[in-house]
């Protein structure tokens, strides 16, 4: 009797801690499985996000150790762009916190292409974080606000602060561009001047960018409040 009580205890001590396991991943992957049901229905990131919180149980807890990470891939579809045909990242959205670095080395990734936003909010903003690796040398790039599926004015800026649309620097901001393929902000990593927005390697940036006139009413503007915005990214060395 003495011999097996410890083996039984063990036993089922064991078997409540797989069946733990089990049902942990059960949650995570029924969370990760409706992100993605809810996105491939072109539900917005946000209001997919804000169901998934609302769905979330022990062990997630996006207040405290847990997150969740949604992207959208699609293939370039215009003819002549350096993105056509090829998978690119389209939006990612990412809540809750999780203290542990990205596995994913520094780089420079050369996205260039035509991004359209079918829903830009009049009274909004967009806001795109990126970082310049410290080994980044001779970089520069610009922005353009395209005729093709344009849309009202752009301003735009690039700041260490995101929503910021008073930079330091007044070449890091461009206001009013119309949408006939004029460039907006143009920026390198060498020193700046009146004409380029200088960046620094290894720091964090914002791209924001916003309807100049919150009344505009088109292009491609619809009565529910929202805007066409085309934008080309260009960069390289």
């Amino acid at each position: 009797m003495a011999f097996v009580l410890p083996i039984a205890m063990m036993v089922s001590l064991g078997v409540v801690e797989v069946s733990y396991a089990i049902l942990h991943q059960h949650v995570i992957s029924r969370i990760t499985r409706e992100g993605a049901n809810l996105i491939s229905r072109d539900v917005s990131l946000l209001d997919a996000t804000n169901a998934l919180k609302s769905m979330s149980t022990k062990p997630v807890d996006f207040a405290n150790g847990s997150q969740l990470v949604l992207s959208v891939l699609k293939k370039g579809s215009i003819v002549g762009t350096a993105n056509y045909d090829k998978v690119v990242l389209y939006q990612r959205y990412a809540i809750g916190t999780l203290g542990t670095a990205s596995t994913y080395p520094e780089g420079i990734y050369h996205l260039r292409g035509l991004i359209t936003i079918k829903d830009f909010n009049k009274t909004g903003y967009v806001a795109a974080k990126f970082h310049i690796p410290s080994n980044a040398v001779g970089y520069q790039g610009f922005y353009k606000n395209i005729s093709y599926n344009g849309g009202p004015n752009l301003t735009m800026s690039i700041s260490p602060t995101c929503g910021d649309f008073h930079p330091a620097q007044t070449a890091c901001l461009r206001e009013d561009v119309p949408s006939g393929d004029q460039g907006m902000v143009y920026w390198r990593l060498s020193s700046g001047t009146n004409f380029y927005c200088h960046l620094d390697a290894g720091s964090d940036y914002y791209v924001n960018i916003k309807l100049t006139d919150p009344t505009a009413t088109g292009p491609n503007c619809a009565p529910s409040g929202t805007c066409y915005a085309h934008v080309q990214n260009n960069f390289g060395n």
